[in-house]
């Protein structure tokens, strides 16, 4: 292998394409960029256990000059490392044990790896295609991941650690569920001509799944093994498990219960207003009545206390009093449009006195559900 490429062209490459390997992997082809080259076309893969990436660079002069075809496997923060030395057109060569990179000042010879090493990745498989927008599709994985990001790491059920996607033919939509069974998240795509489908994908590979240079469109697609986009140069795609995820339905049945409707604004001012940073405590006690009135209290022992009320709010229902968790309440109202939010405060069936947690949504999008189980006293 020998091509010369303009060094501003490979850094965008490497810019985008080093997010999808795995710098602490102990598969070391996992740390790497694999590297083809042919007359037509410069491949550059970054591939993972959960998510693969591949930029696929037309040869042309300008930016590309080919002088012998070939393949490499090269450690990914090497080459960005090395390349950040560089200057102007920069030649990369394979030359018997080694690979070259230089300039026309500067030289680096690095250890050649086996390309056999890498597992061989098909980026061709992407039926089931649908158009939509970037920012639409970040923002529904946005509040969608919001309960898995405080999962535990340490936690044997990886289910806490993944998000369900499901198609829904009859609704036309792609919804997103995830929990850590503290909290729970949810929100759907719109898209048309969907097929029913129920997978788990990895949280954090899902937030990676468009890149900040994505354009307005890209091209979302579904298969049974993966789930992708594509645009321009670039496809990404996150590899699937088809296990069962957990029963979520009994959430949503509600028989007795209290509904606030609250500017979300307002909402998120009281939790701040009353809450001061402490590492012990994240408890914050939450009272409504029957005069449109919320009270919100918060305690650290041998430290001080804290209230505040509002009534720039509608109550409906019973009185409530309960506790919930200040930085999941916190993170889950930041999801919600804008406006008024209607926050239901759910009963138990056994005890109308007692809370079991609390469904935020936006008036305005009724596809964001938040969900955050009650604390006890």
């Amino acid at each position: 292998m020998l091509f010369h490429i303009n060094k501003k062209k490979i850094e965008e490459i490497i810019h985008t394409l080093i997010n999808y390997t795995d710098s602490s992997d102990s598969f070391d082809s996992n740390k790497c960029f694999y590297i083809k080259i042919n007359s037509d076309f410069l491949h550059v893969i970054a591939n993972s256990n959960s998510i693969a990436a591949q930029i696929k660079t037309k040869v042309d002069e300008n930016k590309i000059r080919l002088e012998k075809k070939g393949e490499i496997l090269i450690n990914a923060l090497m080459l960005k490392d090395v390349v950040s030395k560089l200057e102007g057109f920069i030649t990369i060569q394979e030359k018997n044990n080694s690979i070259l990179i230089y300039d026309v000042y500067s030289r680096f010879e690095l250890s050649k790896k086996q390309t056999e090493s890498f597992r061989k990745v098909e980026f061709d498989q992407h039926d089931n295609v649908f158009s939509v927008e970037s920012k639409e599709l970040k923002n529904v994985i946005k509040n969608a991941s919001v309960s898995p990001s405080a999962a535990n790491e340490n936690t044997t059920d990886r289910r806490l650690k993944y998000i369900n996607i499901k198609g829904k033919k009859e609704e036309n939509k792609i919804v997103l569920y995830s929990t850590n069974f503290s909290r729970f998240s949810t929100d759907s795509l719109n898209v048309d001509n969907v097929n029913e489908f129920d997978f788990l994908v990895d949280a954090k590979s899902l937030k990676k799944l468009l890149p900040q240079s994505a354009p307005k469109d890209v091209n979302l697609f579904i298969n049974e093994d993966r789930i992708g986009v594509f645009y321009d140069d670039i496809k990404i795609f996150l590899r699937v498990a088809k296990e069962k995820y957990l029963n979520v339905d009994s959430l949503f049945k509600l028989s007795k219960y209290t509904e606030v409707l609250i500017e979300k604004s307002e909402f998120l001012s009281l939790i701040q207003k009353v809450y001061f940073l402490s590492s012990e405590q994240k408890k914050i006690y939450i009272e409504l009545n029957n005069e449109n009135q919320m009270k919100l209290n918060y305690e650290v022992s041998e430290i001080g206390k804290s209230e505040t009320i509002s009534s720039s709010l509608t109550v409906n229902g019973p009185k409530v009093k309960v506790a919930f968790n200040y930085v999941y309440l916190h993170d889950a109202l930041q999801t919600l449009n804008e406006g008024l939010v209607s926050a239901k405060f759910v009963l138990s069936n056994d005890d109308e006195n007692k809370c079991t947690r609390i469904i935020l949504k936006s008036t305005e999008n009724d596809s964001n559900i938040q969900i955050i189980a009650a604390l006890m006293f």
